[in-house]
């Protein structure tokens, strides 16, 4: 049976939206997506009228908990950009939230990288993205390329050339795309401030909303790029990435999720290295 019958027998939808669904479909957008984005039926309905669909189970997973050390770093890229979560492992075969029941192909990828029989479920897509934030962290796919690529090349880095390697990081692919996601995640659970702190052991990164400090969720390994992410932060602003013992006050102009923010830089040096307060106006 089609989705939109499906929907309509479970009345999420008169036959005119599945109609007006279709004509107004953008690209290689899904019937449930477009209903989604016309306001024509809910998340949950259209979820529950896919789990119908594809006998794949639809599971709440609010509040749920789950193990990270069922993942491993060669699943990594899949679990972030196929936006998959292992849950649970009982008998020999995981359990797997999929955003995308109908993306099957993802399952013989999991099932070669997590080395496991996968049961598929159906979970809400914006859960599945929270909870990979939660358990791995802000861009955790890119940090894992970063220090695969550290690895390969930790031979040919010279102590001289220390200020030139930290320029080619902070232009670096990846380094630039979790800066970005950091703003991104600012703006989106609306941010004041981004605090980047240097500790001892840890690179911490914290929004200050509504008056309170919260840590955000970020991989441990991302404390090697430190300097990189700081100097990234140098140049968005125009701040000379030479000086490190000095204060330093900046500013950048950024659009994200369709916002434009005017932020205001402070580079302040410390005994763990150099912290960045970045005010979001």
């Amino acid at each position: 049976m089609l989705l939109g019958e499906i929907l309509v027998r479970n009345r999420a939808a008169t036959p005119g939206q599945i109609d007006e669904a279709l004509r107004k479909k953008e690209g290689k957008e899904r019937i449930g997506q477009a209903l989604l984005r016309l306001g024509f039926a809910k998340e949950d309905e259209i979820l529950k009228a896919l789990s119908e669909q594809t006998r794949i189970p639809y599971v709440d997973l609010t509040g749920i908990e789950i193990d990270p050390s069922l993942s491993n770093p060669a699943s990594m890229k899949t679990i972030f950009q196929r936006k998959v979560l292992p849950l649970d492992r009982n008998n020999g075969t995981m359990r797997v939230a999929l955003s995308d029941p109908l993306d099957l192909e993802v399952l013989d990828d999991l099932r070669l990288l997590l080395k496991a029989k996968i049961m598929p479920v159906m979970g809400r897509p914006s859960e599945i993205d929270r909870l990979i934030k939660k358990h791995f962290g802000v861009a955790a796919d890119e940090v894992n390329r970063m220090v695969n690529a550290a690895k390969e090349d930790i031979q040919v880095i010279k102590e001289t050339a220390q200020q030139a390697d930290e320029k080619a990081l902070a232009e670096d692919a990846g380094l630039v795309k979790f800066v970005n996601q950091i703003f991104t995640e600012a703006v989106r659970e609306r941010a004041s401030d981004i605090h980047v702190e240097p500790m001892e052991d840890e690179l911490r990164i914290r929004y200050r909303i509504d008056c309170v400090l919260h840590k955000v969720p970020i991989p441990t390994e991302i404390k090697r790029f430190q300097a990189a992410i700081v100097s990234r932060l140098k140049i968005m602003s125009g701040l000379n990435i030479a000086e490190k013992r000095l204060p330093q006050d900046g500013r950048i102009m950024l659009n994200a999720i369709g916002k434009q923010i005017d932020v205001r830089v402070s580079v302040i040096p410390n005994v763990w290295g150099e912290g960045v307060c970045l005010r979001l106006l």
